[in-house]
């Protein structure tokens, strides 16, 4: 039996900018009771596997094939403005215009599971994870706004590795299974 994987991007632990988005999702969660998750980027969804392993070394092919076509040793993720959407994962989050890489490494993805009837791909970080009602996620991002920082929405980092992380089921049940380098392994002389 399958599972599903996600691909995320996230920030680096040490970094300010994991410590103000991990901050602002954790008060977000605590107050409006809805669930704590750890800041990221999607990069690809779903990938099926029979197993963690198979997980992972499905993605390292992916890191091989990523690696030829863009010799990236990390991709660049900027944030842009908060925004809302229609989906639980995409209630209240900041879109991600994108740097080149981060597109191009979604279509390598793409291409390497063979999946080409996708919506387009919307790069973000979600803040809030809801099914907030239509007619009030104006008043729900006014909110989440107020609890920002103002440096909130001018946010970037490097990934320099892919988390692969098992997200078959609800969000409860969600664990990384692994992470994958996307810098090439280096050879000790």
């Amino acid at each position: 039996m399958s599972s599903k994987y996600s691909l995320w991007l996230c920030p680096p632990t040490a970094s300010s900018t994991h410590s103000v988005l991990d901050t602002a999702i954790a008060e977000l969660s605590a107050s409006l009771g809805t669930p704590r998750f750890a800041p990221h980027v999607t990069l690809f969804s779903p990938i099926m596997a029979s197993s963690n392993a198979e997980a992972l070394k499905q993605t390292s092919a992916y890191v091989d094939q990523l690696r030829q076509h863009t010799k990236a040793t990390a991709i660049s993720v900027d944030t842009g403005d908060l925004a809302t959407g229609s989906t639980f994962y995409q209630c209240i989050f900041l879109g991600c215009p994108g740097s080149p890489d981060l597109f191009e490494a979604n279509v390598i993805a793409r291409k390497h599971w063979n999946i080409d009837n996708r919506p387009p791909f919307r790069p973000h970080v979600s803040l809030l994870y809801d099914n907030c009602p239509a007619d009030k996620l104006a008043s729900m991002k006014a909110r989440v706004r107020s609890a920002l920082p103002a440096v909130m929405p001018k946010l970037s980092f490097m990934a320099s590795e892919i988390f692969v992380v098992k997200t078959t089921g609800p969000w409860s049940q969600w664990s990384c299974v692994g992470t994958v380098s996307i810098c090439p392994k280096q050879d000790i002389l």
